[in-house]
């Protein structure tokens, strides 16, 4: 990953730190439901997403329990939170090393669901994985 595309990167996580409590909540229901799209959820899996919820001072239940048509909608209205939620995303099912195709599946349906192109995907794919 080039040098320039690494500090992207970090300042587009780093921006969720400034987003709205209901939006940092549906940031992560989307990334739990990645984590358990393969029915697997992994010990790494957990861990992170124990992090991500101390890093947004979330309890899991206000994360776990928030609706998914809710999360989508309250994202997909910014192109910026859009954008860093699907790499945020393609991060996620990169955390166990495991790329499933439910996992897929679910984030092809959330880019839908954002109306972002499919060519969006792959390009953040082969970009994290380089």
């Amino acid at each position: 990953m080039k040098l320039f595309s690494k500090f992207k990167a970090f300042f587009d996580r780093a921006s969720v730190r400034f987003w709205k409590e209901d939006e940092k909540r549906a940031l992560l229901k989307l990334v739990h439901e990645v984590y358990n799209a393969d029915s697997n959820f992994s010990d790494i899996e957990k861990e992170e997403f124990r992090k991500q919820l101390e890093d947004f001072s979330l309890e899991p239940n206000s994360v776990i329990f928030f609706n998914f048509e809710n999360a989508v909608n309250l994202l997909k209205e910014d192109d910026d939170k859009k954008k860093v939620t699907m790499e945020w995303l393609i991060e996620a099912v990169f955390c166990d090393g495991d790329y499933t195709g439910n996992e897929e599946e679910f984030v092809k349906r959330v880019l839908k669901a954002f109306e972002l192109p499919d060519e969006f995907l792959e390009k953040n794919i082969k970009k994290y994985k380089s």
